[in-house]
């Protein structure tokens, strides 16, 4: 019976312990002197916590939480990556960037040279004086002029 009393006892206090029950527990503390002492001290313990508790609410000093971060952003330690970011980091950036330079340079200077494949115009198409007057020229004569262009053509 004892433990059934113990189990009940915060319910008895708080007053939410039902009727039916009521009774019998009422009954039990008047005839059992260690349930009746415990809950005299269980009572006496609630009286205490109340005297402790604070009528305010309490809010921290102003900058509390800044001071806080910083004191835990401090306590970290660097990642090793973190440090071979900071060491290297910046000469990768300044390597790839002299790379791209020096690839673009040599990219424009090999674009600047003279195609001759641009200069190069076939001497069929090129009127010459005896073509520009004469309509009926020799077909044979083109295609031998086409065939000498062809095998002449180098890069």
């Amino acid at each position: 019976m004892h433990q059934e009393i113990r189990h009940d006892l915060e319910l008895f206090l708080a007053g939410s312990l039902p009727a039916e029950r009521k009774a019998t527990f009422s009954l039990h503390l008047e005839t059992c002197e260690e349930c009746f002492s415990e809950m005299e001290m269980m009572i006496e313990h609630s009286r205490m916590l109340r005297t402790l508790r604070c009528e305010e609410a309490l809010e921290p000093a102003p900058g509390f939480y800044a001071r806080v971060m910083n004191r835990i952003d401090d306590s970290r330690r660097p990642s090793p990556w973190a440090v071979f970011a900071d060491v290297f980091g910046r000469r990768m950036v300044y390597a790839s960037m002299a790379l791209v330079v020096l690839a673009g340079g040599v990219l424009l200077s090999l674009e600047s040279e003279p195609r001759m494949e641009a200069l190069f115009v076939p001497a069929m198409m090129t009127p010459t004086e005896d073509t520009a007057l004469d309509v009926n020229f020799d077909v044979q004569q083109q295609r031998e002029a086409v065939l000498v262009n062809l095998v002449s053509y180098g890069e």
